[in-house]
């Protein structure tokens, strides 16, 4: 199991998903892995997480389910010590995982918010 699960809960935004797994997968800190839970309209979010062809990442299709059920899918569905959820048009800093990682290390903490 990866130190950080990403849950990554979509629908039809596969221009905003692409940049969101692009800064997802330049972290320099790499014990993860996301799954992205897309509930659109089409599969277009299946090809953007092919493109990147990358073992962490994951692809779940429900389609169908109101915002709320879509986000506790991605949240039921990642798997790591520690469960990050972020939506699809959100981008990370480099370095953020490893701040976040080092800080855990200092003071375990059974949840943790920024």
């Amino acid at each position: 199991m990866a130190f950080f699960g990403v849950a990554i809960p979509t629908r039809d935004r596969p221009q905003l998903l692409g940049k969101t797994l692009a800064s997802v997968l330049a972290q320099d800190f790499a014990d993860f892995s996301v799954v992205v839970v897309d509930n659109g309209e089409s599969a277009s979010a299946k090809s953007v997480v092919a493109s990147f062809a990358d073992r962490r990442l994951h692809y779940v299709r429900t389609g169908g389910l109101s915002m709320p059920e879509n986000w506790d899918h991605a949240l039921r569905s990642a798997e790591g010590e520690y469960v990050i959820v972020m939506n699809d048009k959100t981008e990370w800093r480099a370095g953020a995982l490893s701040r976040i990682a080092d800080s855990l290390q200092l003071s375990p903490l059974p949840f943790l918010t920024w």
